[in-house]
């Protein structure tokens, strides 16, 4: 993988004319200060993953870690991965070990965003 800027971070660099640039992917970084990567190669190199399957993502991410996936026979959903993860983050041991829900709430209120920051 590799970082990905978005059209925010490139007028904060330079590169871009200063604007208002209002794409999902502006949003995010806005609200949240994120960084964004892409795949190299692969069959997830044009993807995006904002409005991609998010289950061929995570069973992408999970492959080669030794991390479980969950078991589902072979029909994976958004659901069960997030049903998979909040089991993970009860049990004692586990990598997953913090859960951190975003909402439009949080993108639109920067103050916000700084007292969770601050948690």
């Amino acid at each position: 993988m590799f970082e990905w800027f978005c059209d925010t971070q490139l007028a904060e660099q330079g590169m871009l004319a200063p604007g208002d640039y209002t794409g999902v992917e502006d949003v995010i970084y806005k609200g949240t200060g994120a960084r964004f990567y892409k795949f190299k190669k692969g069959p997830l190199k044009t993807y995006f993953a904002l409005n991609t399957n998010c289950v061929k993502v995570a069973d992408s991410l999970f492959e080669n870690t030794g991390f479980e996936k969950p078991a589902t026979g072979n029909i994976v959903t958004p659901g069960a991965y997030y049903q998979f993860l909040m089991g993970a983050l009860e049990r004692p041991g586990t990598k997953i070990y913090e859960k951190k829900i975003y909402s439009r709430e949080t993108f639109g209120n920067a103050e916000e965003i700084a007292r969770q920051e601050e948690l």
